[in-house]
């Protein structure tokens, strides 16, 4: 227990000393608070790890169990005497009774929401007893609809089979969607109180909240921050605020303010001159500015609050053009493309992550050139860690509120304690600069919609929810961003999901067994979710497989693909594109080349097709994992990279040349993400397999700011000139002053390219350094080591003939460090050691 005291205001931190029990068995424990008590049984090996083999069974019961949190402890005289007293819980997960020193103070029903009570006339100075009564999630939220089931017609609708489902409990519960189960994740629905602990107590009044909006001049040149302060309660006379910006070079601007009496907030506006304006990755700097806000009384600070911002100039645009409804983000002036992934909370078993592991995870979004995360509505709202990072990074945030995947509840207390929860984790975010949409849920419009189409009259309460109340509440909220109902959404539209306008999620190439080249039939105005699946790599799998479980169809590895169908879908793509694998490992490589050929296939198209703000986004489903499984993600659960995520590095660069096939017309387009003019020379050439150059053309290119541009088209007839397309390749090379780029196209499937043995070179030095030097092409060459903590600063590459590349060996984790003799054991192979 530690203790804060200041002029009107102290703090006790309760977090330490915690014990809780089961209550069925009463076997009392240490527990950590914040945490989850299964973690903590887990700990005290109660419970085995739930990520080795099937053991995640054997925490259901420990999951589907009530539980009593309990904690002693002393206040301080300090505390007590203040004319306000609050027990103050950040979060707790989630149903629950709350007692202290007998009496019953109040009850929770949302792990999303800060929860105060007011405690002032039961806190002791000495001998408190708290105690927390957390009910089974599963049995809460069963309870809830049995109650609640007939509240709505879309609620009676949903106790039927909807989207394919049997009716769903976690729309009935404020808790993580996913811990129930998803089709990448564990079901998990762990218990306790997941977020800190402590009393305040304050006399008089203090400072409560902050809003803090920036603006900038069209110049660029001047720029406005503005917003307000709100204090608890009235002020009192000979009261003043005084508010300081502190800029990145050390400057600050101070504004006071006497305060009238009976006021309960105070506006404020700095302007700045030649701003040091916040970017997003790949367009700039991201300069943090402090704001804080102190209310003084006398000459002395008696409540405090401070933010970090940054100054830019953010709006979402939606507006009617050629192409039907635009949607992009448009930062101080500048058009971005929007490039990025899916966001998933990033442990199913939370109390693991580290600042470390957020770190890792965010500096690997800038590794491959993103400069966006879409925070699904199925998950969590993020750490602060999270959003400190993302503006830290330049990585912008498309936020979903916590809905996902089904219809939900619209009486009034349901709507009472989601609106708490926006209040909360709304006010708590606002101030970031990363922060570029709130969007309301994650494709339940598509379902209620598109679907099902209901009638109107059971699809009402969804409207009114989300279109209505919701919006309501986060604009009052935040005014400056824009409020988004849905994801798939097209304004304007009684459909959803449409091409013309809004985000879209196109899932045909996955679920439904569509060419990957359905992708170039579409010209979606931003793509907010697509995805194919892979396995992750063998040093992965070894951490929850045995060797003899390491076969696709074993029990294990079953149980940790939980798409149903996933791996046949894996299984058919690869043996289409590439043929049947030799091996178990040789499976693995070519399921994630194969994942990587897919999405790379749908971001060249939409980024080529940018020009005039046609295509202007594409979030792929999903960047990590919460635990180790065949999944859609880029990096799996133990941080490794997988070929998507080193592919998404060369697809996500600021500038790109990429040829694709229309029909049967190969177009070479360059892609200039730059906020400036790019300029170089293009180097077009078709190869055989063999090693001969057959054609060869330069052009002199010019490529306009933010701006996508064709630069060669021609029929395949015509470039392939009676040439079987089985035996070539065509190569583009952008070569500039400062840019550089290249891309491969192949005419046929690599399971009829009439490939040649490489001849891969190795040269591994004690630095960690690898040279890879190849006679003849060598496509997708895959690197590996027995070193399990270590992974490759590029992998999964192809390599032209007499082309020399430089690879270093790095730690997954910095905390974990590689071997010194790793570099010893690295081997190579490519994809015609793969070919059967």
């Amino acid at each position: 227990m530690s203790s804060i005291f200041g002029t009107t205001e102290c703090k006790i931190e309760l977090n330490n000393d915690w014990t809780a029990y089961r209550d069925n068995d009463k076997q009392s424990i240490s527990v950590s608070v914040p945490g989850n008590i299964q973690y903590d049984m887990f700990k005290a090996e109660m419970l085995p790890d739930p990520f080795i083999g099937d053991n995640c069974e054997l925490w259901r019961e420990a999951c589907e169990s009530d539980y009593t949190y309990s904690l002693k402890f002393d206040a301080s005289s300090q505390l007590i005497n203040k004319e306000n007293v609050e027990l103050v819980f950040e979060g707790i997960d989630t149903i629950s009774i709350i007692k202290l020193n007998g009496i019953v103070i109040g009850s929770t029903d949302n792990m999303f929401k800060t929860w105060r009570f007011s405690v002032k006339e039961i806190i002791k100075e000495t001998g408190n007893e708290l105690k927390v009564f957390i009910k089974d999630p599963k049995e809460a939220a069963l309870e809830i609809r049995e109650k609640r089931k007939n509240s709505s017609e879309i609620l009676k609708h949903a106790q039927k089979e909807f989207f394919g489902q049997k009716p769903t409990i976690q729309n009935y519960i404020r808790k993580m969607a996913c811990a129930f189960g998803w089709d990448w994740g564990p079901t998990l629905p762990l218990s306790g109180i997941h977020k800190p602990v402590f009393l305040e107590g304050w006399s008089e009044s203090r400072i409560q909240s902050i809003y803090i909006e920036t603006k900038v001049s069209s110049d660029n040149k001047k720029a406005e921050v503005h917003g307000y302060v709100k204090f608890t309660d009235v002020v009192e006379e000979k009261a003043e605020a005084e508010i300081n910006l502190l800029l990145p070079d050390g400057k600050e601007i101070i504004i006071n303010k006497a305060l009238i009496p009976e006021a309960q907030n105070v506006a404020f506006k700095f302007i700045v001159e030649n701003p040091p304006l916040w970017w997003p990755n790949g367009l700039g700097e991201q300069p943090l500015c402090t704001v804080t806000a102190n209310l003084k009384k006398s000459q002395k600070i008696v409540s405090t609050i401070s933010r970090r911002i940054g100054i830019r100039q953010l709006e979402t645009v939606v507006e009617p053009d050629e192409f039907g409804t635009s949607f992009f983000v448009r930062v101080n002036g500048v058009s971005v493309f929007a490039k990025g992934a899916n966001w998933i909370p990033a442990d199913a078993l939370s109390p693991r992550l580290t600042e470390s592991d957020y770190r890792r995870l965010i500096s690997d979004t800038v590794k491959a050139n993103m400069n966006i995360l879409r925070v699904w509505g199925g998950g969590i709202y993020e750490k602060d860690v999270f959003y400190d990072l993302c503006d830290e990074y330049g990585i912008l945030v498309w936020q979903d509120l916590m809905f996902a995947c089904t219809v939900y509840p619209s009486y009034k207390e349901f709507l009472q304690s989601v609106s708490g929860e926006l209040k909360d984790n709304i006010g708590r975010l606002q101030h970031h600069p990363s922060i570029a949409l709130w969007c309301g849920n994650n494709e339940i419009e598509m379902i209620v919609l598109h679907y099902k189409k209901l009638p109107e009259n059971e699809a009402r309460d969804y409207f009114y929810v989300f279109e209505e109340y919701l919006c309501g509440v986060v604009n009052r909220l935040d005014r400056s961003r824009l409020y988004w109902p849905s994801s798939p959404h097209t304004p304007y539209s009684n459909n959803t999901d449409q091409e013309s306008g809004g985000d879209t999620h196109f899932w045909g190439v996955w679920h439904y067994g569509m060419s990957f080249d359905a992708y170039l039939k579409r010209y979606d105005r931003f793509m907010s979710e697509f995805g194919y699946q892979s396995f992750p790599d063998i040093h992965t799998i070894k951490t929850f497989a045995k060797d003899d479980e390491l076969e696709i169809e074993s029990k294990t590895m079953l149980y940790h693909q939980k798409n149903g169908g996933g791996n046949a879908r894996i299984m058919e793509g690869v043996t289409k594109e590439f043929g049947a694998p030799k091996n178990f490992g040789h499976f693995l490589v070519m399921s994630q080349f194969f994942q990587q050929k897919v999405i790379k296939t749908g971001v060249e198209h939409w980024r080529a097709n940018r020009s005039e703000n046609r295509c202007m986004g594409t979030i792929y489903w999903q960047f990590n994992d919460n635990w180790p499984v065949v999944s859609w993600a880029s990096v799996d659960y133990n941080g490794r990279w997988k070929a998507l995520h080193y592919s998404a590095k060369r697809f996500y660069s600021p500038v790109l040349v990429t040829a694709a096939k229309y029909d049967n017309e190969l177009k070479v387009t360059v892609v200039n993400d730059y906020a400036h003019e790019i300029s170089g020379k293009l180097l077009l050439k078709l190869n055989t397999y063999s090693g001969e150059v057959v054609f060869e053309e330069t052009l002199n290119i010019e490529v306009n700011a933010c701006d996508s541009k064709v630069v060669f088209t021609k029929t395949g007839d015509e470039i392939l000139n009676n040439l079987n397309e089985n035996k070539c390749y065509f190569t583009t090379e952008l070569i500039s002053e400062k840019i550089s780029s290249n891309n491969i196209f192949h005419f046929s499937t690599l399971k009829e390219a009439a490939l040649e043995n490489p001849q891969l070179n190795l040269n591994a030095e004690n630095n960690n350094k690898i040279e890879i030097t190849g006679g003849k092409f060598a496509k997708c060459v895959f690197l590996d080591c027995d070193d399990s903590k270590a992974q490759f600063s590029d992998n999964y590459f192809d390599l032209l003939p007499g082309e020399t590349k430089t690879v270093e060996l790095l730690p997954v984790k910095q905390e974990n460090p590689i071997d010194d003799n790793a570099y010893k054991s690295v081997k190579a192979i490519s994809f015609f050691d793969l070919k059967t």
